[in-house]
């Protein structure tokens, strides 16, 4: 039998105003919508095995709320909960969600909390219904949009608040994967790229940052498609706007928010067209979780790691935001796979030990936006490099 899948998305836009935002330590209310923010689902099935992977244009998601989620869905759909994967694309003008806090201790609007629960299963639902028998095939191309934000001192401390450092470490890889029916019409097209998407700066329009302009690049490419973008490794790399004094600007310009999408989205539409697809008969799957703690040696409960392949599709979903050089391990370990970071919960940055000794935002300060009482131990790449190869080996 060969491979089937089925792609869908929902809107999740906010029907009014007033909102707060993720993403930003101070406070922020939405007062209008730049463009609309979605729930995108995949549903992909070998006969034998069913997964679904759902993506919210969110900030990311608590592990709670991710369970909530894949109850709902399993619900819905008969889909075992293992087998539910929910994806942020970390978007910084979206509402509030858990476990994210704004700045007067509120973790979003519950009734619009409560949406999201039906919106991600009606996206699923959708994928599944309209799963057909596909062709696929990957590509990839490189984008200089991201740059690394851990600038070091004369002192070897990395600077605060974050400065461009354009000699260090960056995944430019934008990777694609194309899905066709058998008779050669797009299906979904999959791409990952790993640069935050803050380059909407403060503003206080609620949109998908520039993940959205990717998207509508590619359908509107490969028309009747539906793009689905994951977050690649960016704890420590967010888009290349910086002042003249190597500080990255805020400011809110959405001339600036497309140009990034289109930066990235030419890259990524230029591979899906170069790709070449074939059928496949087998879906594999893998999981591994490993236990997580802050470095005060709280209990932040487990990190769920999972595979999912097709033929030359590899797909990691890994719950952090994991730095370049922490990607860059694993893949060395596992070999080229496309990253899905922020994906069945959400355990803060997920650093190399050094970035510990070096300091900096991320292993000092922003624990505390999502109330953790101090940043993951500095021992949690080592964890989950290694769930990442027990994963890609299918062990469970």
């Amino acid at each position: 039998m060969t491979v089937t899948a089925g792609f869908s998305r929902v809107s999740i836009t906010p029907s009014a105003p007033g909102l707060p935002l993720g993403g930003w330590p101070t406070q922020r209310i939405s007062t209008g919508v730049e463009a609309d923010i979605d729930c995108r689902a995949i549903a992909i099935s070998d006969g034998t095995d069913q997964v679904v992977v759902i993506v919210f244009d969110l900030l990311g998601l608590s592990s709670a709320t991710v369970s909530r989620i894949q109850g709902g869905v399993s619900e819905a759909s008969g889909v075992a909960t293992n087998r539910i994967h929910v994806a942020s694309t970390h978007t910084h003008t979206a509402p509030q969600v858990p476990p994210f806090i704004t700045a007067d201790g509120s973790t979003g609007e519950p009734a619009y909390i409560d949406t999201l629960l039906a919106s991600a299963s009606e996206a699923a639902v959708g994928a599944l219904a309209a799963q057909l028998p596909v062709h696929l095939g990957v590509g990839e191309g490189s984008c200089d949009l991201g740059v690394n934000r851990r600038l070091p001192g004369p002192d070897g401390l990395v600077a605060k608040p974050p400065h461009a450092n354009f000699d260090g470490p960056v995944d430019r890889r934008v990777k694609v994967a194309r899905f066709d029916t058998e008779d050669g019409s797009p299906r979904g097209v999959v791409v990952s790229y790993g640069c935050h998407p803050t380059t909407a700066g403060e503003s206080t329009l609620i949109g998908p940052d520039y993940v959205g302009v990717v998207r509508d690049l590619i359908e509107e490419e490969f028309p009747g498609s539906v793009a689905v973008f994951l977050l690649g490794y960016c704890g420590d790399v967010r888009s290349c706007h910086v002042t003249e004094s190597g500080r990255f600007d805020w400011t809110f310009d959405p001339d600036r928010v497309r140009g990034a999408g289109e930066k990235v989205g030419r890259v990524a539409v230029r591979a899906a067209l170069e790709i070449s697809t074939a059928p496949h008969a087998r879906l594999a799957t893998g999981q591994s979780v490993t236990p997580i703690e802050s470095t005060s040696g709280a209990d932040l409960g487990v990190a769920r790691v999972s595979f999912v392949g097709v033929g030359p599709w590899r797909l990691l979903l890994t719950p952090a935001e994991l730095f370049s050089e922490v990607g860059q391990r694993i893949e060395g370990e596992i070999g080229d796979v496309m990253p899905a970071t922020l994906t069945d919960g959400y355990l803060g940055y997920v650093a190399p030990e050094h970035a510990y000794d070096e300091g900096g935002y991320e292993v000092e300060e922003s624990h505390i936006y999502f109330g953790f009482d101090s940043p993951v131990h500095r021992g949690s790449a080592d964890r989950l490099v290694q769930a990442a190869v027990a994963a890609s080996r299918g062990e469970t």
